[in-house]
């Protein structure tokens, strides 16, 4: 009785983590420490172009497209200008937080891991 009472619970939890994935369509608050320990503040949309796939840009100019498995969130950044591309993995939470590392190339960055926070502007 314990196993299968088990077994839903988690059921139940990992289809409303898929389900809050799914629905990252929006705009977002963003807060980030690059790789030299600069902290940053952003804004971005994030408009899904089908239930695994995104479009992001970001209030800097940059641009990036997503590939969402479960609640794990790739993305491949095209920065400003000619400033190389990033690729970040992030982790979508349940209540549509988004989180993540991305490598930041960026000599004046510090060039390294950089982190960020989305959180969803309601």
């Amino acid at each position: 009785m314990v196993a299968r009472t088990l077994a839903v619970v988690s059921f139940i939890a990992a289809e409303c983590c898929t389900v809050a994935a799914k629905d990252l369509g929006g705009h977002y608050a963003v807060e980030g420490t690059l790789a030299s320990g600069r902290s940053y503040s952003v804004s971005t949309d994030i408009v899904m172009t089908s239930e695994t796939t995104c479009d992001i840009k970001w209030y800097d100019g940059s641009k990036g497209v997503g590939i969402l498995q479960g609640t794990t969130l790739s993305i491949g950044t095209a920065l400003r200008g000619d400033e190389g591309p990033q690729v970040g993995v992030y982790q979508v939470a349940p209540d549509g937080g988004i989180e993540g590392v991305f490598i930041d190339n960026l000599p004046r960055h510090g060039k390294g891991f950089s982190r960020e926070k989305l959180t969803p502007v309601h």
